[in-house]
């Protein structure tokens, strides 16, 4: 199943970052995985004071159908991508992969990382599906059920966060104008906050790499049944 959409969080090692962000968004439009996925990208660099609290946004950089957005704070960089065909998840890795050798051209250094993944399974009736199938609860009444848990996996020695949440949500329907019920799934795969190693390139490709994907499927399968 293609996903839905895609996230990715880098966090800065030494917040409020010094970057020119002007130089950052033309070097990132050069890139060639943004020209062959015909993503035209437009900038805005936010005025603010240099003494704002790190969290706050310095720069956004989108493209002109909205499928991806990159933004800057001076604590973090977040990175949504919507494209919505098979070779989404690859793309979205090239892209990831572009922009921290950005950020290692820049000298700014990443000490924890974060990959969500979200996938959508259309239902007519998802509250009792995630009650039968997952809370095995006999309660009829029960309304929006949502489920998070997290997996502590290791991998090469290195342990993550592999957190999943499912819910019930409504999807716009732009042919009917209606709302459609869905169940929302959410894979979270990250770094652990007390693991301040800086991330290579190297480190990013094997993080990337490893993100497991059996768990995910089985779940979209179940409920699929």
């Amino acid at each position: 199943m293609t996903p839905s959409d895609l996230q990715f969080a880098f966090f800065f090692a030494n917040p409020p970052v010094n970057l020119k962000f002007d130089e950052f968004s033309v070097d990132l439009k050069r890139k060639s995985v943004f020209k062959n996925n015909n993503l035209d990208l437009k900038t805005f660099i936010f005025p603010i004071p240099n003494d704002v609290p790190a969290e706050i946004p310095r720069c956004q950089i989108s493209s002109s159908d909205q499928t991806f957005n990159l933004t800057i704070s001076g604590a973090r960089c977040d990175i949504n991508f919507k494209y919505g065909h098979q070779d989404s998840v690859q793309v979205f890795n090239d892209i990831l992969k572009t922009t921290m050798e950005l950020f290692q051209h820049e000298n700014v250094e990443i000490n924890r990382i974060g990959y969500v993944t979200r996938h959508i399974v259309k239902h007519p009736n998802p509250d009792s599906i995630i009650r039968e199938k997952f809370l095995k609860f006999d309660e009829t009444n029960l309304c929006e059920p949502l489920i998070r848990f997290v997996l502590k996996t290791e991998i090469k020695e290195v342990t993550y966060n592999d957190v999943y949440q499912i819910e019930v949500a409504k999807q716009k329907n732009f042919n009917t104008g209606n709302e459609d019920n869905i169940i929302l799934i959410t894979q979270d795969f990250n770094t652990l906050p007390d693991d301040i190693n800086i991330i290579t390139l190297s480190d990013l490709n094997t993080f990337v790499q490893s993100i497991p994907n059996k768990n995910i499927q089985n779940y979209i399968k179940l409920i699929s049944e």
